[in-house]
């Protein structure tokens, strides 16, 4: 037979394994032993029942019939019903809280507490242990009385009572139960002294169990010192004794009742005893619900002070019903700890009823805690142990990767080497590393990692190649150099499920560095010292402010022969121009004068290298904004077509899109504004004063490129340019999106939109 396990409730959190993690607690429930860590105990109870039909008991009443065969059990546990009469006063008194200590229910109580008290302590001076009242309550004519012994005083805890009606209208105290709760050492138990529904029909053998099942969902009791749980039914209990006159009848027909019970033959009358049945049933009384074997006769009903059955004779002087004998009086039990030695019917005879007595061998248990804890200490290193054995271990090398000096556009790569040394496959996965945002399993573009996740038996050994390309962009690395000057850093993290984080440190220097992937303002910063053409300082010319750089300026710019639309007055021209990086406006100046007319200008920004970002690292657009950057102008010879690439690539290489969300989300359903002149006003509170500028250098030299002559020539439209300069100045992710943006460029590109008094540079 296999040992207990401290599987109880009850037990288990006076073991404090909860405090313990999930795990130790799922081990310790299988392999925690009771007798490791529990004193065990055996408790003598005896429980008596007894329906005293109303009958206050004389003063020198020998309780010895009572107790019979139990006088020295430990604890003495005693069921009453019908303590008092069951007429309506005693109910509604009970049912409304209006019993006093002096009236006849409390009196009748008082009288057997004293019989109980007299009987038990009159033994004091055989055996020296005197007996205490653990605790009583009373429901109209249910009553139960607990006794210990002094010994045990120590030992209980965690005493409640409780009651439940279920007699009139369901819930009057004329029927029902009370029951006490209290706890030895570290077990606890619950007795449930009970009186159900009368009457010999199906109907109120029906009602019985209703009685019963309402007692079980309804009966509740305190949790128990130290427990997690705030509440216990009366089956939550490590025993539970259920007893008293339950009622349940003998369901034979008459005339076989009546020769039974004349011949006494009490074993063949038993095989019609509705409560047996109930228990082979195990609809309400459950299958954990025992009972004794009965060989004594039914307990009801009788001839008060006689031995004979009211059933068994015929009183013609009467017209109540015949009450056939039935034992109605019982005692169940569920719990294995409960082990009955003794159940038997006693002899006192004031009652229509007999009582009915039982003795158990009750084992309790006394945990001790610091055994407990020795043995979850134990378990907890053997998972340790065993975890050791099934953690995923790797080696990794190298930890910190440079990729020395890195252009940009050009790409790097190196590898990694991952081996497994451990006992069990190992899942890795590598991600990047924010000091906000933690773990980020998506990669920058710059970054390429082959594979990106894998897994590996022991032994195996997985090279994983890391690939890193210098770009502009959103989620490029070029404006990160800039602006740590000129070293890039990137903190990567390898990942083993269940193992140790490996954590690469990535690292390049940025040389030769171009304004390609730049903020406007930190391309400005690029630029050379003056603009060709012109020996006015771009920093001296900012700082004389708009109104020196109005005076006298006109005719310079007719000397340089601007190919500007006029719309502008040529001093917010200038102004423009010298505000804007002057790669920036090289390529649109180059675009008016040499490549307004150039048929399929834009045409290969319609391709699918400018939706994945391709163009911002294409070799001559990166030739293009190099020599740019380095002063050398754009030569006679240059194709318009890589020009226009190169204009494009700038503004998608932008660390952010040129235009801000903030626009994006305003015009997300389109322009909502009443006119072409608000969306201007609009846009150019949203931008700083170079993005603005930018923006009418911009839109003037598409304007000009939509010209009826030289749109006949280059065949651009509206609709061209409003689509390919969406994706540039939004950011192709939101123009894809939104695709009323195009439309929103459009309308920024129409001659009404930009009259002279409607730009604002200052």
């Amino acid at each position: 037979m296999a040992k207990p396990l401290v599987s109880h409730p009850t037990l288990w959190s006076e073991c404090r394994i909860e405090e313990r993690s999930r795990r130790v607690q799922d081990r310790a429930r299988k392999e925690l032993l009771l007798e490791d860590v529990a004193e065990t105990h055996v408790v003598d109870v005896a429980v008596t029942s007894y329906n005293a039909n109303g009958r206050t008991p004389p003063e020198d009443l020998d309780l010895s019939q009572l107790f019979e065969g139990t006088a020295n059990a430990d604890v003495h546990v005693v069921g009453f019903q019908e303590i008092v009469p069951l007429n309506p006063g005693n109910v509604l008194a009970d049912s409304m809280g209006n019993y006093r200590g002096d009236d006849s229910s409390t009196r009748h109580a008082k009288a057997w507490e004293k019989l109980i008290e007299k009987h038990l302590n009159g033994r004091r001076d055989v055996d020296g242990n005197a007996y205490y009242n653990v605790c009583n309550r009373q429901m109209v004519g249910v009553y139960l009385s607990v006794w210990a012994k002094e010994t045990f005083r120590e030992c209980i805890s965690d005493v409640h009572t409780a009651s439940v009606g279920v007699g009139v209208m369901g819930y009057m105290g004329n029927k029902g139960a009370v029951a006490g709760r209290m706890r030895i050492h570290h077990s606890p138990i619950c007795f449930i002294c009970v009186h159900l529904s009368s009457g010999g029909g199906e109907v109120d053998h029906q009602r019985r169990n209703i009685d019963a099942a309402e007692v079980f969902r309804r009966l509740e009791f305190p949790g128990l010192t130290g427990s997690l749980e705030p509440s216990m039914s009366s089956t939550d209990h490590h025993s539970v004794l259920f007893f008293g006159d339950l009622n349940y009848r003998v369901s034979l027909k008459e005339e076989v009742l009546m020769q039974l019970v004349e011949q006494k033959r009490w074993s063949e009358l038993f095989h019609g005893d509705q409560l047996s049945m109930e228990l082979q049933l195990g609809t309400v009384y459950t299958e954990e619900w025992q009972e004794g074997t009965i060989s004594f006769p039914p307990t009801y009903k009788f001839l008060r002070g006689s031995d004979t059955y009211v059933g068994t004779f015929k009183d013609t002087s009467s017209q109540k019903k015949i009450r056939f004998p039935a034992w109605c009086d019982r005692i169940l039990w569920q719990g294995q700890n409960l082990l009955q030695r003794s159940y038997q019917a006693s002899l006192l005879n004031m009652s229509d009823h007999r009582p009915v007595v039982a003795s158990f061998d009750w084992t309790t248990h006394q945990i001790d805690k610091q055994k407990v804890q020795a043995l979850l200490d134990g378990i907890q290193r053997t998972l340790d142990m065993e975890d050791m054995s099934r953690v995923p271990t790797c080696t990794l090398d190298p930890l910190e990767l440079d990729l020395g000096e890195v252009r940009y556009g050009s790409t790097c790569t190196v590898p990694l080497h991952l081996t497994n040394v451990g006992n069990v496959s190992a899942y890795f996965q590598l991600f990047t590393f924010h000091d906000t945002e933690g773990f980020d399993p998506y990669l920058p573009k710059w970054v390429v990692i082959t594979p990106p996740f894998g897994v590996l038996e022991p032994e195996e050994q997985c090279d994983i190649s890391v690939k890193c390309t210098l770009r502009g962009g959103a989620d490029g690395n070029a404006m990160q150099a800039y602006q740590g000057n000129g070293i890039v850093q990137k903190l990567l993290v390898l990942k083993i499920e269940g193992g140790r984080d490996f954590f690469i440190t990535l690292q390049l220097k940025y040389v030769e560095m171009l304004s390609l992937g730049l903020d406007l303002e930190c391309a400005k910063a690029i630029n050379c010292k003056t603009i060709p053409g012109s020996e006015v300082d771009v920093v001296d010319f900012m700082d004389i402010g708009y109104a020196r750089a109005c005076e006298g300026l006109e005719a310079m710019l007719e000397a340089e022969g601007s190919t500007m639309s006029h719309t502008l007055p040529h001093g917010l021209q200038l102004f423009c121009k010298r505000s804007i990086p002057r790669q920036v406006l090289s390529l649109l100046e180059f675009l008016a004068s040499d490549g307004a007319n150039q048929e399929g200008l834009f045409s290969t920004c319609m391709h699918q290298e400018i939706l994945d970002q391709r163009i911002i690292t294409k070799q001559t657009v990166i030739s293009i904004v190099s020599g740019l950057d380095r002063g050398v102008p754009l030569g006679p010879r240059t194709d318009p077509r890589e020009v226009a690439e190169a204009l494009i690539a700038i503004f998608l290489a932008l660390p952010y899109p040129f235009f801000p969300k903030v626009l994006a989300d305003i015009f997300a359903d389109g322009p909502t504004c009443p006119s072409a002149l608000d969306v201007v006003a609009q846009v150019q509170e949203a931008l700083s004063m170079t993005k603005w500028s930018t923006l009418c250098v911009l839109v003037l030299t598409l304007r000009k490129m939509l010209s009826f002559a030289l749109a006949s020539e280059n065949g651009l439209s509206h609709e061209i340019l409003g689509t390919i300069f969406a994706q540039a100045l939004f950011g192709i992710e939101t123009a894809t999106r939104n695709n009323r943006l195009a439309s929103l460029v459009s309308l920024l590109l129409q001659d009404e939109c930009w009259g002279p008094k409607d730009i604002d540079v200052d």
